[in-house]
């Protein structure tokens, strides 16, 4: 399902599931990032009803991740909120009016063999794709006052106020946690912690090696501190990363561009007496996806990977080295979790103080500053910038 973009209630006409004459803001990610405010129609079928609900965001931020391409066109990876539930379908009943929820990318259907398996949170009914569509019928419910189609984004379309989505993408969570901190959830720190809990199954009393300290690597570093890491290494090239990725678990520091004639791969293998037990890729760059893999311990070394590459982007290993090595590499979609159980339990992990969350957030700013928050985002001047719709 999808989004409806309003500040009304909808008033349906003659047509079942059709709403008009909402007014909000919305972005069409067909053209360069703007803010768009005019008259919203939005039109729902017969399948709305049965496995849709509508939610606002009522006084609850909007946040959102780091930029994955400024090529005349910018994109955001993910956009990531906290919503409360305004009505729900007549198939419905995981939810019901006024719950808190929060919104994800990757479905969870809870019925296929993926989904119900603790193995996997790749969900074979609705398989994730990058989509301007819908999951279940590859149509837009999004038009402007002109009757031209506007696109979902990652089927979490979140720059307006109302919304309709499917039920595979929303967990419900206690209403207590604080808004500008729930919404951290529904993307980044979430990868980061899950990979580090989920995926790669970190020990107590490992080492722990982590190439970029953008959000995703400082989230692992949590997610490697809260499962016992005994010694987790940062590895960036801004030197500034270390005294924050302090704040999160990282006990040491690398800098990629200071490594006189080696590489990073020999410098953690010589710090750590022959490589990292588990290291993770957080940028999405296939150098540092061999260096990872180089950097971890023969034998039981594990490698995840948190970043993405450019499409087309190719891994080379020999077939020697994966045979001699006895080393592990993964990816991991979204960390590895499965959001519909595992949202709500990092939720109550953060209200016990064990999960710090609000070491992430250092800005905020109203929806009418969202430039702003692109500006710091993209100049690297925040780890996240929360956006408060109507704060």
């Amino acid at each position: 399902m999808d989004f409806l973009l309003k500040k009304e209630k909808p008033t349906t006409n003659k047509n079942k599931g059709s709403s008009t004459g909402f007014y909000g803001f919305g972005l069409d990610l067909s053209s360069p990032v703007e803010s768009v405010m005019g008259s919203i129609e939005t039109e729902s079928n017969e399948e709305d009803y049965l496995t849709g609900l509508t939610t606002m965001f009522k006084e609850l931020p909007l946040f959102f991740v780091n930029i994955s391409k400024v090529n005349g066109i910018m994109c955001t990876k993910n956009i990531i909120v906290q919503w409360v539930v305004e009505s729900v379908g007549e198939g419905v009943h995981e939810v019901v009016e006024g719950d808190t929820v929060i919104p994800f990318f990757l479905p969870d259907c809870g019925e296929c063999t993926d989904c119900l398996s603790p193995k996997s949170n790749l969900c074979s009914k609705l398989p994730f794709s990058v989509s301007p569509w819908m999951d279940r019928d590859g149509t837009s419910r999004f038009t402007n006052i002109n009757g031209e189609t506007l696109y979902h984004f990652l089927f979490v379309s979140s720059f307006s106020e109302y919304t309709v989505v499917d039920i595979a993408h929303l967990t419900k969570i206690d209403p207590a946690t604080p808004a500008n901190r729930a919404c951290l959830l529904s993307c980044e720190v979430s990868t980061g912690v899950g990979a580090a809990w989920k995926t790669a199954k970190v020990e107590t009393g490992t080492t722990v090696a982590i190439f970029g300290l953008g959000a995703i690597g400082l989230a692992v570093a949590e997610g490697a501190r809260l499962c016992g890491a005994k010694r987790i290494i940062g590895v960036d090239v801004n030197p500034d990363r270390f005294e924050i990725g302090k704040k999160f678990g990282v006990t040491d520091f690398v800098n990629s561009r200071n490594c006189g004639d080696k590489i990073v791969s020999q410098v953690i293998i010589e710090m750590t007496d022959g490589g990292a037990d588990y290291c993770f890729e957080c940028v999405g760059l296939t150098s540092l996806v061999h260096e990872a893999y180089a950097s971890c311990r023969k034998g039981w070394g594990k490698t995840v990977v948190l970043g993405a590459d450019q499409p087309g982007a190719m891994l080379t290993f020999s077939s020697f080295e994966v045979l001699h090595s006895g080393k592990t590499l993964t990816g991991a979609l979204f960390g590895g979790i499965k959001p519909k159980t595992d949202i709500p339990l990092l939720i109550k992990r953060y209200m016990a103080k064990e999960l710090q969350l609000d070491k992430f957030v250092t800005h905020e700013v109203d929806f009418k500053d969202i430039n702003k928050a692109f500006d710091l985002l993209t100049g690297g001047k925040c780890l996240r910038c929360v956006i408060w719709m109507n704060k």
